[in-house]
């Protein structure tokens, strides 16, 4: 019985996984450039009520509330480590695909312009694209412990 719930589960996650694939990919084709942002609101959307229909709490996946203030207090500065450490990790990636030479690693300039080009000294599109940033990591991380 236990193989065959963790045979179910691989199978609801491969699922899953490829219908927000596919939502995208679909979105892709009428809003290339806001498609990602849209498939991720309609994920979520589906998420949280799939949440709400089974009856489940977000503290059953893993969001609890704090118990202690000093875990408050240590909360800026994890999401500073936090932070430190991602980048690190993406200079490393671009100086070492840099070195390497290797094709796949080389940056996409045109592909980067045609979506950002007008990003460039408009405040507005800016915080725009920030807060889809901020949201996307969280809510991809919801996504996956829901599955």
């Amino acid at each position: 019985m236990d193989n065959n719930l963790h045979t179910l589960s691989l199978i609801a996650f491969i699922g899953c996984t490829a219908c927000a694939l596919a939502l995208k990919g679909l979105l892709d084709l009428v809003i290339w450039r806001y498609a990602g942002p849209v498939s991720l609101v309609i994920v979520l959307v589906c998420v949280s009520l799939y949440l709400t229909r089974r009856g489940i709490g977000f503290d059953e996946i893993g969001l609890v509330r704090f118990k202690a203030a000093r875990s408050y207090w240590l909360l800026p500065l994890q999401t500073v480590f936090t932070f430190i450490i991602i980048v690190a990790t993406g200079a490393l990636v671009t100086f070492a695909g840099d070195a390497s030479g290797l094709a796949f690693m080389q940056p996409d300039r045109e592909g980067a312009l045609s979506r950002f080009g007008d990003l460039a000294g408009n405040t507005p599109l800016f915080l725009f694209w920030l807060a889809i940033l901020w949201v996307a990591g969280p809510a991809e991380e919801l996504f996956f412990a829901v599955l």
